[in-house]
């Protein structure tokens, strides 16, 4: 049995998950999330202690964390990875760094909104600029594969996550699919895109 501890904290949103699997109906997950822009350090130990207390796992019986590591809200990104690092660095346990387009990829075919083929998967960066980045689905959820990373652009286009609420089940699902993103703690560092910056230097 695979219990994965995730957390998601790039968007307004901050939510965790715990992922046990297998089960006989598949994955088993306990999932809290709160809608608290810039309440995240505030909140996230919090709803950790509380999913891991619902469902009776004390966190050395852990076996990984994920996070979303952005690109991302700048400090939002930095608080996932410092949880997931800190947790980890604890417990000795691996760290799955989650591309965030990807856990939103998942998402969006796990609710049988991506459909079959390429599709464009767009997230909101802030007023004027969005990240856009290419996934290929296949049959069923049965397969999410980046085809182009995520790259920033000027402009108000409609966003996925502002579409449907980013997860940390998303993450978690990212992590318990690919094994090969699993890092030591202090490897598991952020994500970000040329130029994905809101300060501008003083004049």
């Amino acid at each position: 049995m695979q219990r994965i501890l995730a957390v998601e904290t790039t968007t307004d949103v901050c939510s965790v998950a715990l992922g046990i699997a297998p089960v006989e109906s598949g994955v088993e997950w306990v999932v809290e999330s709160r809608i608290a822009p810039r309440e995240h350090n505030r909140l996230v130990l919090s709803l950790i202690d509380r999913i891991l207390a619902t469902a009776g796992i004390v966190r050395p019986q852990l076996d990984g964390v994920a996070f979303s590591a952005g690109p991302g809200s700048f400090t939002g990104v930095r608080i996932g990875a410092s949880v997931a690092q800190g947790i980890a660095l604890g417990l000795d346990l691996p760290v799955f760094a989650v591309p965030s387009s990807e856990a939103l990829a998942w998402g969006l075919s796990a609710l049988g909104i991506a459909g079959e083929g390429r599709r464009t998967v767009r997230r909101y960066s802030r007023p004027g600029w969005f990240y856009e980045a290419e996934y290929a689905f296949g049959r069923g959820g049965a397969e999410v594969r980046c085809v182009q990373f995520d790259q920033l652009f000027r402009g108000d286009a409609p966003c996925d996550d502002q579409r449907i609420a980013m997860s940390a089940q998303f993450v978690g699902m990212v992590a318990l699919a690919r094994e090969e993103l699993a890092v030591p703690a202090e490897r598991a560092l952020p994500l970000y895109v040329e130029g994905d910056t809101p300060w501008r230097p003083a004049k």
